[in-house]
Formats: structure tokens, sequence, C-alpha cells
């Protein structure tokens, strides 16, 4: 192979290639590097990086060709690519497993006919959940979001909801604040050996008749009427898991409505999102105005409407959260 030019070392779909190569360098006087193909005098192909340095040899312009054999590093490539597809072909799965185990809006409106739901996970699986369940004369509607998002936020959504119908069953007379006070209890009890303290923030409606009751941990509860305009109640500063006591206890409070109101649980993830002409967080008081500013819409056309602003704001921009949010129309007579 010596004494050969080296576009004639080069496999014929690279001959083009280190060509233009060779002349970039001369054009730009410097280093430039591409991966090229070349081939041995037995035929065999071989991957290489080849970067050049353009110097003086005997007072005349030369170019100096680095070429570095690049067959193990795209070997650990091709691995590092098909474990990507393994796990992400494992997350997908639990995607499937995560949609199948929260209600569908089908179901929810089953138990609460005039509602939205508004539901983007960030990743393939989600750290934000809602939970539905009816005992008796009693109908539950909740909204958490867990510790964390991606699979994380998903594994703590898996084991949320699987306390929430455990204690559905265990709870003689549940109201909302026994079952979140039973959901605390329960993750506490899976975390302390480990001395994990992530948690969840959530929020629990409960409706019997024209009877509302309500409890949260760490997310306020927002409503609008035509009579109140937009109203707000915060809930409790604790959110459920290690980093609060054990022993706390949930207490359950009555919603004061005076008329047909709206209402709406969500979580943080939509408030929270960068976005805008000034890429700025969008924050929960903008947020509390679109809300009241849409309230007055049919209830799936403010959804639409809540999903559209949220893309136009986001823009090209990373999302950064899981986003959830629940609307659900009541009356009192």
């Amino acid at each position: 192979m010596q004494g050969l030019d080296f576009p004639r070392l080069c496999a014929t779909e690279s001959v083009a290639r280190s060509a233009e190569l060779i002349a970039d360098a001369w054009e730009k006087g410097g280093a430039v590097s591409t991966e090229l193909v070349l081939r041995t005098a037995a035929g065999e192909k071989i991957p290489v990086e080849v970067s050049t340095r353009v110097v003086e040899v005997e007072k005349q312009p030369a170019i100096i060709l680095y070429v570095r054999d690049i067959r193990e590093r795209l070997r650990l490539l091709r691995i590092i690519e098909e474990k990507n597809q393994q796990l992400i072909e494992s997350i997908q799965y639990a995607r499937r497993l995560q949609v199948a185990a929260l209600p569908s809006l089908v179901q929810m409106q089953a138990l609460f006919p005039h509602s939205f739901l508004l539901y983007l996970p960030r990743d393939i699986v989600s750290g934000d959940f809602y939970w539905i369940a009816q005992k008796g004369s009693k109908r539950f509607l909740a909204v958490g979001d867990c510790t964390g998002h991606g699979v994380p936020g998903a594994m703590m959504v898996m084991l949320s909801l699987a306390f929430l119908n455990q204690a559905l069953y265990d709870v003689a007379e549940p109201t909302p604040g026994r079952l979140l006070t039973y959901l605390h209890q329960g993750l506490c009890s899976v975390f302390t050996t480990e001395g994990i303290r992530d948690g969840a923030d959530v929020i629990m409606l409960m409706q019997e008749g024209e009877s509302l009751t309500w409890t949260s941990a760490n997310r306020p509860l927002w409503w609008f009427a035509r009579e109140e305009g937009f109203q707000e109640l915060k809930g409790d500063r604790a959110p459920l898991g290690g980093s609060t006591d054990k022993d706390y206890v949930w207490s359950d409070r009555d919603i004061p409505l005076q008329s047909t109101a709206r209402l709406f649980l969500a979580t943080d993830g939509y408030a929270d999102q960068f976005g805008g002409p000034e890429r700025r967080k969008l924050t929960t008081g903008r947020f509390k105005r679109l809300l009241a500013e849409t309230a007055l819409l049919p209830l799936a056309e403010q959804e639409k409407a809540l999903r559209t602003f949220f893309h136009s704001w986001q823009g090209e921009m990373e999302q950064i959260d899981d986003i959830l949010v629940v609307g659900v129309e009541v009356g009192t007579t």
C-alpha cells in the first residue's frame, strides 16, 4: 500500500468524501476531521477517523493526515444503542401498565359527568396521577404529584394507586382525610427501612349527594363561580411520605359553595413551565388567571384552551415536569 495516493486507500464509498476532506483542509488551512472507510490490500474495510493538519515541508504547504481505527468505538456504540433500545421498549411497556392502572376519561366521566382531564407526561411514564373511586353513595376524585418524574415517579405512582385502592376496602367509613392518612402511613411504612424521604402532594375531593368534602397535602383547591369569581383554599402544608411525621393526620374540610361552580385540581407542572416571549416561568398566578378566563367555556373547550395555551407558551423549550389538570363542575340547590 506504500506510495499510493490517499484516495486510493479509501473504500469506494469514501473516495469522494476523502477528496472533500483534503479540499476542506486546504481551504481552511487547519484541522478538519471526518469518518471514512479504508480498504486493505486484502480487501478488508476498516472504519477510521481522519483528521488533518496543514504544515510546511521544505517551504511548501503539505497536509498531514492522522488516521485512527474506530472499529472498537463503533462496536461499543452499537452495544449502547441496543441497550438504549431495550430500555426504551421496557419503559414503553411500563407506560402501558401505568395507563391501564389509571382510569380512562370515560370512567372518570361516569362518576363525574361534568369534568375534563388534561394529562401530559413529561417522559414516557409519569410521576403525576389521578384516581377515582366509589363506595356506596360516596364518589372520590384525587390528583397527585409524586416525587420525581419518569421511571422513579412512575414507581411512586403505582405504589400510591395500590395504597389508595387498598384503603377503600380497609377504611370502613372512607373520607378524603382518612384515605390520605392511610396513604401517608403506607408510604412511610414502605420507606422507613431505607430512609427514603420521597412522597407525594395529593388533593382529594369527595362528593356525596350535594355535600362536598376535600383535603389536601400541599396542593390548593381552586374553583370558579359566576357569583363569587375565582376562589382558592389552601391545603395542609405537609406532603405525604417520609418528610412528614408518620402520625400526621389529615382532616376533612367542607367546600363552601353557594351555587354551581367549576373546581380545579392540579399538580404544579403547568405553572412551573418555562416559555413565552421571555422564556420565563408561567407562574401559579398566571395559571390561575388562565383558569378564571376560560372557566365559562364548556368543559371540553376549556381543556382544549388550556392545552393549546400550554403548547404555545412552551414553544421550543423542553417540558420540565409532568402536567395534570382536572376540572369538575358541581352544582348546589
